[in-house]
């Protein structure tokens, strides 16, 4: 059994409407795979949104910056761990060795190859929240995750100045 696939075209315009380039993608129709077949899982775990609200308060509170960075080709890293098979739009087969656009298991896979590779520089990965990382050198710093983009945040200044209580709603302790 294969995985059917098609080309998503799209058209990239300037900010003054003339057309900058023509875009196209192979994508795989991850609808025609079937569980326990082609893909055992495909939970992928993201930041808590109140994880992300807490840093990012903490940030705003004490005028400290957070970087987001996108991975762009993000779902296309993960090592494929099933056989999966493609069938081309021009009728030609291929096994698929990587991910691919569309794959129900890409996201799972991009985490498992973001995961190990944090853990081997010195991250920990939360109990509390699969999305959030830390790793402590001297400074402290977060990554948190959802899908294909990461925050980071380096709390080293955070603990200079944070209060040893949080401060109450109206400013006073």
């Amino acid at each position: 059994y294969m995985v059917d696939s098609k080309w998503v075209f799209k058209v990239k315009y300037n900010p003054d409407h003339s057309i900058a380039k023509f875009k196209a993608r192979l994508v795989a129709r991850g609808y025609t795979q079937r569980p326990g077949i082609d893909f055992d899982e495909v939970y992928a775990p993201v930041v808590k949104f109140t994880t992300l609200r807490v840093i990012l308060a903490w940030a705003a509170a004490r005028d400290y910056e957070i970087h987001q960075m996108d991975v762009v080709t993000a779902f296309l890293n993960g090592e494929i761990d099933k056989e999966v098979y493609m069938s081309l739009p021009d009728g030609q087969i291929v096994k698929l060795k990587k991910c691919i656009y569309g794959l129900k298991q890409a996201p799972r896979l991009w985490n498992e190859n973001l995961d190990s590779y944090l853990k081997t520089q010195g991250f920990q990965q939360s109990l509390n929240d699969a999305g959030l990382y830390s790793r402590q050198t001297g400074t402290i710093l977060t990554l948190l995750r959802y899908t294909s983009t990461i925050w980071q945040s380096s709390l080293s200044q955070w603990r200079e100045r944070m209060p040893s209580s949080p401060p109450s709603p109206r400013g006073t302790r």
